[in-house]
């Protein structure tokens, strides 16, 4: 969320490295844990995959988030 006040003062890159460093890393670790978690705890962390997804892609809040998942790969 204080990324996103932040927006307009980063250019793309910035802003990639910014997400990649602060968010997705904490998302990323121990990814091999997940598997075994139910949904009810996986879905806090797709919100957040998604919304980092979102904010790096500068996309609407209700756009579909597929798409920018194929473009940021």
């Amino acid at each position: 969320r204080r990324i996103k006040k932040l927006l307009p003062f980063f250019d793309d890159p910035t802003l990639l490295l910014l997400v990649t460093s602060l968010v997705l890393s904490r998302i990323d670790y121990c990814n091999s844990l997940y598997c075994v978690l139910p949904d009810s705890i996986l879905y806090p962390l797709s919100k957040a995959f998604n919304s980092a997804a979102r904010l790096v892609a500068r996309a609407p809040f209700f756009s579909h988030i597929s798409p920018y998942f194929v473009l940021l790969h």
